[in-house]
């Protein structure tokens, strides 16, 4: 399902750029037999564990840059070793087939897929999206509020050849042209005949396949007949592997597309025609292989051949000159050079502000991260990080001492962002950075001691609560009281506070829970 629904390159010929995150190397090892049994066209090369038990990792992430030796390699299967380090931006579909158990981690294997990538569809269409395919519920697991996306399976260029062929067919009938749909029919028939018989989605499809596989069949071109094609054969036409051959298919489709135009007599084969001519002009005459087909070529391009131009013409055209347009000078990113208008500014007039970058969601949880990082780093020799933990106040000079030490330890973090990103410390820097180191545990858990004395008869349930609720502080240092009404606080009772104590026993909770907001602000 999801080599099917995963998205495509630009010309749709084949699957993108794709990881599968395996278990380990056994598992992955077995992802990547199961692939080449499903699908034997694509000869070993396509799909490939990269895994540090290979001598030759190295080679392989090359061969998946598409800097190696095997251009071919399209899906890696990782064990580890892709999770986090490597930068491909090319890289349009993500397959979880594991649990991800470390948020950061999680994180960081999505990073895989949000590089950018320039003109990745075609020149000017750069990478605007990638697909994730989680199999284990890591979404859920970190409460991501992300929309499943349906997905809408793009056609591959088999596809959109085979479907031009069929509009060919049924033109051809429409018109009472029987030269047109016989040399169709022969197409179609071609095109079932190259489909990989070994291959999975072929065998699934086996009985619509017998059903139309002889001449006579397909020449009935009846309604059932047309519909099989359509729903059920097209489809199948993006497991036939043309790697390497991908300029000779769009030609058969523009050919198809203009015999169409031809047979209607539609407005569009003016622009069909100049598109063939534009794509033939550009081949290489240098080149021997286009050299031996130079008359054709002059021939196709006068005024003559199209003022009587017919179907079996431009098949011949097809017939001939598919094989060469692999030589066409490809369109790089930037066919025009950009313009350049330099202006001068008046340096002191120049403002500089540093711009706070908007964080949510992941992006956010890997900000915290580095800091955490960070300040756990110092936290043994530093006196104001172990009172901030401790909740205990501290002094405005105290503040701005540990902002420059932290500055120097990475250039990058200015701590008074933090008041930004977490608007619920109402601007209280030490309040901010407590949400990140958390609470010393004795300390929560000391003010939380004396509630349970005064409570003796609490049931298991309420003293579950509590140790949730200790627990959660002592890590983000204080609780917004609306987290309360979400999980894990509701996995107890679906009302959490009220739905476990009466109202003032809640009541004296909340002022507790207040006490951890305050500690340390000097309001």
């Amino acid at each position: 399902g999801d080599l099917e629904h995963g998205v495509r390159v630009a010309d749709g010929s084949r699957i993108g750029k794709t990881i599968i995150f395996a278990r380990n190397h056994d598992h992955a090892i077995l992802l990547q037999r199961l692939f080449d049994e499903m699908y034997p066209q694509y000869g070993g090369d396509f799909c490939r564990v990269i895994d540090t038990y290979d001598q030759r990792a190295e080679d392989l992430i090359d061969d998946f840059k598409g800097t190696g030796t095997n251009p071919d390699l399209t899906i890696a299967v990782s064990v580890d070793m892709l999770d986090t380090g490597i930068d491909v931006p090319e890289i349009v579909n993500l397959v979880f087939a594991k649990p991800v158990f470390s948020f950061v981690k999680f994180w960081q294997m999505i990073g895989r897929g949000t590089r950018l990538c320039p003109d990745l569809f075609g020149p000017g269409k750069d990478k605007t999206h990638f697909q994730i395919f989680d199999h284990w519920g890591n979404f859920e697991r970190f409460e991501q509020g992300y929309e499943p996306a349906e997905p809408k399976q793009a056609k591959s260029l088999l596809q959109n050849v085979f479907e031009a062929r069929l509009e060919l067919a049924r033109t051809a009938i429409e018109k009472q042209q029987p030269e047109a749909f016989d040399l169709a029919i022969d197409l179609i028939d071609k095109d079932i005949a190259a489909l990989p018989d070994k291959s999975i989605p072929i065998r699934d499809k086996w009985k619509q396949l017998s059903a139309i596989k002889n001449k006579e069949t397909l020449a009935r071109f009846d309604g059932a007949t047309k519909a099989t094609l359509e729903q059920d054969i097209a489809p199948l036409m993006q497991w036939t592997n043309i790697s390497g051959h991908e300029e000779a298919h769009k030609f058969d489709r523009l050919i198809a597309q203009t015999q169409v135009a031809l047979i209607k007599g539609s407005s569009r084969l003016d622009d069909l025609k100049d598109e063939i001519i534009n794509q033939i002009s550009a081949l290489p005459i240098n080149l021997s292989q286009v050299r031996v087909k130079l008359p054709i070529i002059e021939k196709a391009k006068s005024a003559e051949f199209w003022d009587h131009v017919t179907v079996r013409d431009l098949e011949q055209l097809r017939i001939e000159l598919r094989g060469i347009l692999q030589f066409r000078p490809k369109t790089g990113p930037n066919p025009i050079p950009s313009k350049v208008i330099d202006v001068a500014e008046e340096p002191s007039l120049v403002e500089r502000k540093r711009h706070k970058v908007k964080l949510a969601g992941l992006d956010m949880v890997a900000y915290r991260n580095r800091v955490h990082h960070v300040l756990q780093e110092i936290i043994d020799q530093n006196v104001t990080l172990q009172k901030i933990k401790a909740g205990q106040p501290v002094e405005p000079t105290e503040l701005e001492a540990l902002c420059s030490l932290v500055l120097t330890l990475d250039a990058s973090l200015d701590l008074h962002d933090l008041v930004d990103y977490f608007p619920e410390t109402a601007g209280h820097l030490d309040l901010a950075i407590r949400s990140v180191i958390g609470m010393d545990a004795g300390t929560v858990h000391q003010r939380f001691t004396t509630f349970v004395q005064q409570h003796p008869n609490l049931a298991s349930h309420q003293i579950k609560f509590l140790d949730l609720l200790q627990n959660h502080i002592a890590k983000y240092g204080s609780i917004e009281v609306d987290r309360l009404y979400e999980p894990p606080f509701t996995l107890l009772h679906t009302d959490s506070l009220d739905g476990l104590f009466d109202e003032s026993t809640a009541n004296e909770l909340l002022n507790i829970i207040d006490t951890f907001k305050r500690q340390g602000s000097e309001e």
